[in-house]
């Protein structure tokens, strides 16, 4: 009898059946394999994704566009000068540091290195600064929109 008052008392616990409640479809970020550049297509930034995992983005977009992408229209305003170009990211954002030739780059240009600097899942939300040995600019966002 005593069995029985236990076991009454650990069933009746006082939580009632429930219904499962539905969600919505799970969260989902898009992965890319490879490495993102954004290179010109005449004045539109576009995104390039290469093949080569953990390469420096940087220095590939100063390298220009690949035979293949060239055949396809894309550009840089990029010049091969430009590298070794580094990217240090802080707490604050990005800093980009090319060799040389910061003053001369065109605002497209500048939106390369930006948006490239960044990785794709942060792009609205990260700010990044170019600098050479003789110039910094203002923070800035990349302007790409998928």
């Amino acid at each position: 009898m005593l069995l029985l008052v236990l076991l009454l008392a650990l069933t009746a616990c006082g939580v009632r059946p429930t219904v499962p409640i539905e969600g919505g479809p799970a969260p989902t970020e898009e992965i890319t394999v490879g490495t993102v550049l954004y290179l010109l297509e005449g004045t539109t930034l576009t995104r390039v994704v290469r093949p080569q995992p953990r390469a420096n983005a940087l220095e590939l977009l100063a390298a220009g566009p690949t035979r293949d992408e060239r055949a396809e229209g894309l550009t840089t305003e990029i010049p091969s000068s430009a590298a070794p170009i580094t990217a240090v990211m802080s707490t604050t954002g990005i800093t980009v540091r090319i060799s040389s030739g910061l003053k001369d780059l065109s605002p497209l240009g500048q939106s390369q290195l930006v948006c490239t600097a960044v990785p794709p899942a942060r792009i609205p939300m990260t700010e990044v600064i170019l600098t050479d040995p003789t110039v910094t600019l203002p923070p800035q966002r990349c302007p790409f929109t998928a």
